[in-house]
């Protein structure tokens, strides 16, 4: 298995982290818990919690996408979001993917981290 685009690469790892802490400003703002977690051999991620519903939680990564190298915003479980240029509405996507009703919702979702379910 390859690394991800960037792993390897400082300052895409720095810019990453500079997208994810716009992401979390964003986040914040709305009233969400986000913070951003750091581990050797990791890319950097944005852990996000639902205020309404603290069992709804889940990790974001800012990587690139694409032929282009467009770096946007994935979830743990590899959905993607929205492009790092757009944080806000990243932001709402994130809010509106954890406030899916239960049957709509991906298992990967339902436990905040992929693989978990309730």
């Amino acid at each position: 298995m390859s690394a991800p685009a960037g792993h390897g690469d400082g300052g895409q790892v720095d810019d990453g982290i500079a997208f994810l802490d716009a992401l979390a400003a964003q986040l914040r703002c709305r009233g969400w818990t986000a913070y951003l977690s750091t581990a050797p051999g990791r890319l950097p991620g944005l852990c996000v919690q639902d205020p309404a519903q603290p069992a709804q939680c889940g990790d974001v990564i800012a990587v690139p996408s694409g032929p282009a190298g467009d770096m946007w915003y994935w979830f743990s479980w590899a959905e993607r979001i929205a492009p790092v240029r757009a944080p806000g509405a990243a932001a709402d996507a994130i809010i509106r993917t954890f406030r899916r009703p239960a049957d709509d919702t991906p298992a990967a979702v339902t436990g905040g981290r992929a693989g978990q379910t309730r």
